[in-house]
């Protein structure tokens, strides 16, 4: 009922009036657009749960978009860890497993903050816990067909933000250990090809790029290609405002290392470095402490402990904002769990009760946090979910690109939900490659 209430106020993050609402528009209205990312470089992210967005807006029935996806996948995600922590817990009392679970539960539960908004986020942070989590429930018996699900979910992942390439290597050290078990393994890179094919193709009408925006993988010379420096600039704009958000986030994403991490540092909270720190020391502990005491782990846990270390390591040289790379923060963190093995038993009502209070100390502190959040009247919004706020100081002036009109806001960098085209940053060696905004965008230079 939080999450519900929550997730009727307005979108609340600024990328989603920057380009997400903009983006699911150009979806709704039109078939993709060749070079769309021309006119505004974050059109190119193409975040494979937008169409998700746009098929299911209700926009002609309720005249407005109404965006449920990440309310639907965060009850679904509840319902299945509630079950799964009591299944455990009958069974087998509070042990290793079931400790792990429930802290990745809780840190889906305090993603509420992100249900207004038709944002991938929410989707990168929660959809890597599930597919972690099952991964550590499996035993050494269980075939190939039991990871199915989770290997064709590593590779949607994916296709939603580029920054969870490191889940991939889940899906392979996987198919490595069941490695003759081939049909299976033919089923699933149809199924994959099924997923990414799609996406890959979309990528390549809306920029040019297969993967974008990766200058270095440059493959083709479409008339509608976004240039080589347009690419460079926005992979820079990622990198820089994650390590250092701001109007020197540019200077920050040409810094090597040693310059730029001290400035990360100094700005994260408290909570983060302990995190951050966690992350780095735990899976290493998790080795020593294997050498040391000749301690059994399933080939799954190390495969887990082995991804989320990874998932560290690219996340900290690719984009260092901790919304990015929590799942695999928070699970190298936790890695000790999947390695050191311990029983209590389920008789000891003492451990009820400690689940019980955790329970409701759990749920008290979500609720402080949508009250925090939340400032509307809720009479209004259970009629219908409120829209992105607009600040009143933003209007909207006009630019003629081909003769065709572009909106451009005329103050800050985001349109919001006004009608398409609009772009913050009009370019007047953006030309339409035909007579219709369906036949798209080409730079002229």
């Amino acid at each position: 009922m939080i999450a519900f209430i929550v997730s009727l106020g307005p979108p609340r993050q600024y990328d989603t009036g920057l380009y997400h609402l903009q983006t699911i528009k150009w979806i709704e209205e039109f078939a993709v657009v060749p070079g769309l990312a021309n006119l505004h470089g974050r059109f190119g992210f193409n975040p494979n749960l937008f169409t998700f967005f746009a098929a299911t807006s209700l926009a002609d029935i309720c005249k407005q978009e109404v965006f449920s996806v990440n309310f639907t996948i965060y009850i679904i995600l509840v319902v299945h860890f509630i079950h799964k922590i009591q299944s455990m817990f009958r069974q087998h009392g509070i042990t290793n497993i079931l400790l792990f679970n429930l802290i990745i539960f809780i840190d889906i539960l305090f993603s509420i903050s992100n249900m207004s908004s038709p944002s991938p986020n929410f989707i990168t942070a929660v959809l890597p816990f599930f597919i972690l989590s099952s991964a550590a429930d499996r035993h050494e018996e269980t075939g190939l067909k039991g990871y199915v699900p989770i290997i064709i979910l590593c590779a949607y992942v994916l296709t939603v933000k580029l920054a969870m390439l490191p889940i991939m290597l889940l899906a392979l050290l996987v198919i490595i250990k069941h490695r003759t078990e081939l049909r299976t393994i033919g089923w699933l890179c149809a199924g994959m090809t099924v997923i990414m094919a799609p996406w890959l193709a979309r990528n390549i009408i809306l920029t040019g790029w297969i993967i974008y925006p990766f200058p270095s993988v440059d493959l083709f010379s479409f008339a509608w290609k976004v240039p080589a420096a347009g690419v460079i600039e926005e992979k820079m704009h990622v990198t820089g405002w994650a390590r250092r958000p701001g109007e020197l986030h540019l200077a920050a994403a040409q810094m090597n290392m040693s310059e730029w991490f001290p400035l990360w540092w100094r700005r994260i909270f408290i909570e983060h470095k302990i995190l951050f720190t966690a992350a780095l020391v735990a899976p290493i502990a998790a080795v020593v402490s294997r050498r040391i005491t000749n301690t059994h782990a399933s080939y799954y846990s190390w495969a887990i402990t082995g991804t989320s270390f990874v998932g560290v390591l690219f996340w900290l040289l690719l984009a260092p904002a901790i919304l990015f790379g929590e799942p695999f923060l928070v699970t190298a963190a936790l890695s000790p769990l999947l390695v050191w093995k311990f029983n209590i038993s389920q008789q000891k009502w003492g451990s009820c009760r400690l689940i019980a209070i955790l329970y409701l100390t759990v749920i008290l502190l979500i609720s402080i946090q949508a009250k925090k959040i939340t400032r509307f009247d809720l009479d209004q919004i259970l009629l219908r979910p409120q829209l992105i706020k607009v600040p009143q100081d933003v209007g909207f002036k006009t630019s003629i690109t081909s003769g065709v009109q572009i909106f451009v806001p005329t103050s800050g960098d985001r349109c919001y939900d006004h009608v398409i085209p609009c772009s913050p940053y009009p370019d007047s060696t953006v030309v339409l490659r035909g007579t219709t905004l369906q036949s798209g965008f080409r730079h002229t230079l």
